[in-house]
Parts: C-alpha cells; structure tokens; sequence
C-alpha cells in the first residue's frame, strides 16, 4: 500500500516537472497492455501444457497395464516412441511457459 509520503512524493515531481506526466502517461498505458496481454497468454500455455501432460500419464498407465501384451508381441520400440512423441508435445508447451515467465520477469511488471 502507498504511504502518504509517496503520493506527496510524486504529486511534488508531477508538480515541479510536468514533463514527466508526459512521459509517464504512454508509458503506464504501454504496461497495462503488456499486462493484459502477458495475462491471457499466459492462460493459454498452462492450458496447452496441462493438455499435453494428460496424455503421457495415461499412455504410461496403459502401457504399464499391458506390459505382458507389449512384449509379447514385440511392441516395445514403438510404444517407447510413442512415449517420446508425448514427451516432445508436452515440453514445446512446458518450454513457452519458461520463456513466457522469463519475459514476464523482466519487462512487463513495474510498479507505478
């Protein structure tokens, strides 16, 4: 919470330099819609990524399931790829939630 010392603070700087609400304005207005934008994105990769995440469970449940089946007919090497395929989604998902919070960190929240 703002104490009254920052908002005297910073009427006493809009006040000696009205420049600053010149600059300051565009820019609060910039950030928001980096916000917003960052806030609905953001939505969408834990989305994608929990979707992708579902799949690899169920195909390890059901390959662990039917164990005795795989081997007997010599299935292994294509259900470990199938593995590895569900793998591959869920990190190309896990990986735009890294970069999109590492991002985040840097730019887009300041405090005005």
């Amino acid at each position: 919470m703002l104490s009254y010392r920052n908002n005297e603070e910073r009427l006493t700087v809009v006040l000696a330099t009205p420049f600053f609400l010149v600059l300051i304005v565009p820019l609060a207005l910039i950030c928001r819609q980096l916000q917003q934008y960052y806030i609905r994105t953001s939505r969408e990769v834990a989305r994608m990524e929990s979707a992708t995440k579902s799949p690899i469970f169920s195909h390890f449940q059901e390959s662990l399931g039917g164990f005795s089946s795989i081997r007997a007919y010599g299935r292994e090497e294509a259900f470990a790829q199938e593995n590895i395929n569900r793998l591959d989604a869920n990190l190309r998902a896990y990986y735009g939630s890294f970069f999109q919070l590492s991002f985040s960190d840097r730019f887009v929240f300041f405090s005005f």
